[in-house]
């Protein structure tokens, strides 16, 4: 009696731990057993399904494996269901050939709702022993399967429950772990002979991305065979829907997820996959078009399945259901992911979709688009930043801010060089630095730091040279990838002149350290012997004196230039009086 009582304590403080992970282990009559720290779900929708280890510790007599989970959702269950150890989980009956299955018939004793169970399994000649305990609200049960059929082994591996049999299962068991004394992890599988099994790792509850700054609104009018997919590629197996219902008028009798290559076509699964769920009749009761709900979808791309969790909340209640209806050929290559409405000619909807966004496990934000006529708008962060690929100026300060299409940024004064990230949300650009984040307003145009300082965007500019002889410099065009300092050309050469310089056309030397803010041309300046001293303008030099110059020179020269204009002006007058003569004569 006293072994008993000491069984049942150890078997509660066992669950206790279990449960609330608040005791780093529970003790049984004989000895320490330490929980593993790993738990999964299973969603099971179908009838016939074997939850079992996925790693072996051996078959030696007296092997030792543990299981433990909680029933969270039981809306159907199955006829039958038991405890099985088998040397092969594969096959389609797993207690037959080397199995062995406890059962207790109909009785649904294994898959109370909102019951925690304990099993222990040890491995024994000709079969395995069991132990069982239940534990629900202050009962704590120890539990007997009374039949038994297979054919037992010494080689039995791996163990679990089976559940088979029935018009349909619709189960969800979470705390779900398979482990040894030492509290290794076994991991844990299911065999679908059929149905839908999905296991994950840890809850089943999803919670929206909050890090995410992406909001779409879709709205479409009168559609049929509607598809709203993801417009990247994403770079995680496992990829995220959100959306909530703002307004739906419909007549459908299909929802789901369709996984394919083709996106935009009117059926998208017919070159892919569909997970869904098809009512009997047409109408207005489509449980994803819910008014007022909100909903998170989880598509888990594995090798050989597709498995969609569908997460209603509404009311306050929240609710999970598992897509388990199959169409099509599944690929693990597969990029898009479409929430489909159909599925024929009479079939149409009128909705609005708010907060919708697809997004991969690493956060990244994949867009949305649809295979129909709809309005789609964009809130929250940038979606594109090629567009900001560029490079303000601070004209104040003299500083510049170069942005790039990959969301990095580099930050440059006088003294240094800084490098950063960058996200733009709302016309407000925050940039994480090394030490701390910076707000500033950002505009196409304009950039706007928290002390009014001004980075007005710089654009592509040319830098062009006038030599004035023969040789030419090639034009420099300055762009964001190059910045926006003119490089310094080789000087050039003049027979009997010496390069002074490069001048604007405003007569000013060019500095070549300044920041360029326009495109412009460049004058080489030239002096020579006797003081002579000139700009090149556009044309090739001629001449010493060639009026394509700007001259400007000693007394001497000054001199000469005012005889050569005298000499212009008698001309001229001469010229003139012969014309008056001409005119009287003919008078």
């Amino acid at each position: 009696m006293l072994k008993k009582i000491f069984a049942k304590v150890g078997a509660w403080i066992l669950l206790f731990a279990m449960m609330f992970t608040l005791l780093p282990q529970h003790v049984s009559a004989s000895e320490t057993v330490t929980p593993s720290k790993t738990k999964y779900t299973v969603i099971l929708n179908g009838s016939r399904f074997f939850i079992h280890n996925e790693k072996t510790i051996g078959s030696a007599v007296g092997t030792e494996y543990f299981m433990t989970y909680t029933v969270k959702r039981a809306t159907t269950v199955p006829e039958q269901h038991g405890l099985v150890g088998t040397e092969d989980p594969s096959r389609n009956f797993q207690y037959s050939n080397g199995g062995l299955m406890r059962y207790a018939g109909k009785d649904q004793i294994m898959l109370d709702e909102g019951a925690t169970y304990f099993i222990k399994f040890t491995v024994a000649k000709g079969g395995f022993r069991y132990e069982i305990t239940r534990a629900k609200g202050d009962d704590l049960t120890d539990l007997y399967m009374s039949k038994v059929v297979g054919e037992a082994t010494d080689k039995m591996g791996y163990f679990g429950l089976q559940i088979a049999y029935g018009k349909g299962v619709d189960l969800e068991l979470s705390n779900v772990r398979f482990y040894d004394k030492k509290g290794n992890d076994l991991g844990v599988k299911v065999e679908r002979p059929s149905g839908v099994g999905y296991v994950m790792k840890g809850s089943s509850n999803l919670s929206k991305a909050k890090d995410l700054d992406h909001r779409y609104e879709v709205s479409l009018e009168k559609k049929r065979n509607i598809a709203i997919s993801n417009v990247k590629i994403p770079t995680t197996s496992r990829v995220y829907l959100e959306y909530k219902v703002e307004s739906a008028e419909y007549l459908l009798n299909q929802e789901g997820i369709s996984i394919s290559d083709d996106p935009e076509s009117d059926y998208p699964h017919r070159n892919g996959a569909l997970r869904f769920k098809t009512y009997k009749q047409i109408g207005n009761q489509i449980d994803m078009l819910d008014v007022g709900a909100e909903y998170i979808i989880s598509i888990d791309r594995q090798k050989d399945n597709c498995y969609v969790l569908v997460q209603k909340k509404k009311d306050g209640k929240t609710t999970s259901t598992l897509l388990s209806s199959e169409f099509g050929t599944y690929k693990e290559s597969f990029d898009f992911i479409s929430l489909w409405f159909g599925a024929g000619g009479d079939t149409e909807a009128t909705f609005k979709l708010v907060d919708f966004r697809i997004y991969d496990a690493n956060k990244n934000n994949l867009g949305v688009q649809t295979n129909v006529a709809s309005t789609i708008m964009h809130y929250g962060e940038m979606e594109d930043y090629a567009g900001c690929e560029a490079t303000y100026y601070c004209k104040k300060n003299g500083n510049l801010m170069a942005l790039y299409g990959n969301q990095s940024m580099k930050y440059t004064t006088d003294e240094t060089t800084e490098d950063a990230t960058y996200r733009i949300s709302e016309n407000v650009m925050k940039a994480k630095f090394q030490d701390g984040e910076k707000k500033y307003d950002y505009l196409f145009k304009r950039i706007t730091d928290s002390d009014n300082n001004e980075y007005e965007r710089l654009y592509t500019y040319q830098v062009s040279f006038v030599t004035g002889t023969d040789a030419e410099i090639d034009t420099q065009t300055l762009t964001n990838k190059t910045g926006y300092s003119a490089l310094r050309p080789t000087d050039p050469k003049m027979e009997n002149y010496d390069f002074e310089g490069w001048f604007t056309k405003d007569g000013e030397e060019y500095d070549f350290e300044q920041i360029v803010t326009e495109s412009k041309t460049l004058y080489a300046k030239w002096s020579g012997d006797g003081g002579i001293i000139f700009t090149a303008n556009d044309e090739p030099v001629k001449g010493a004196f060639d009026a394509t110059y700007i001259f400007i020179g000693s007394g001497a020269v000054l001199l000469v230039a005012g005889l050569a204009v005298c000499v212009v002006f008698i001309r001229k007058g001469i010229k003139d009086g012969n014309s008056k003569k001409k005119t009287n004569k003919k008078n």
